[in-house]
């Protein structure tokens, strides 16, 4: 039984909808206030986590917007702005 102290997630889409199934028993899907579940868990994009850019788009990140909306649960506070990010040119 895992019973991690946090979940730290690339911000690619498909890496947060596999850590959701992953680690299922520690996500709350009502949970819309960016610090974690019930149990205080955080759930952390984080830029560094993610795979290396390249020229196709399912390498590319959302732009951060869009990721807030969809995955309101995560902290994005590690992530950079997407005025800085060359993935959303």
């Amino acid at each position: 039984n895992m019973n991690p102290q946090a979940i730290i997630v690339s911000p690619m889409t498909r890496t947060i909808q596999t850590a959701k199934i992953t680690f299922s028993s520690h996500y709350n899907n009502n949970n819309n206030n960016n610090n974690g579940d019930d149990d205080g868990i955080p759930w952390i994009a984080h830029e560094g986590c993610r795979e290396h850019l390249g020229f196709l788009t399912c390498n590319k990140r959302r732009p951060l917007q869009e990721l807030q909306s969809d995955f309101p649960h995560l902290d994005y506070s590690f992530m950079m702005q997407d005025k800085n990010n060359n993935d959303n040119e």
